[in-house]
């Protein structure tokens, strides 16, 4: 076969193959095209911009705590009373050795 001739059984084969894909494809919804991106704004005239974060705080801080009780009662429970158990022991042992200094 020469150049041409190949060339041209090529670009026949490739006609086919895209005739057939057309064919099977034909009246089929296309499904899962991506987007190439999606962009999100604000309207310049919006008003209540934090509107969302505001809402429903209650309902948040208790979603919170429940999901966080080990690391929310360490901070907030534990320490401050080891912290006070701690200082009223240095206090009760500073007012006993008073004398001496």
């Amino acid at each position: 076969f020469s150049r041409r001739e190949r060339r041209e059984q090529r670009a026949a084969t490739q006609d086919f193959v895209w005739l057939v894909w057309f064919v099977s494809t034909m009246g089929k919804q296309q499904v899962g095209m991506r987007l190439k991106e999606v962009v999100y704004t604000l309207s310049p005239f919006e008003q209540n911009v934090m509107q969302g974060l505001f809402k429903d705080i209650p309902h948040k801080v208790m979603h919170h705590l429940k999901q966080n009780v080990l690391f929310d009662a360490l901070p907030f429970c534990i320490l401050p009373i080891a912290g006070i158990g701690w200082f009223c022991a240095d206090y009760n042992e500073r007012e006993k050795q008073h004398h001496r200094y």
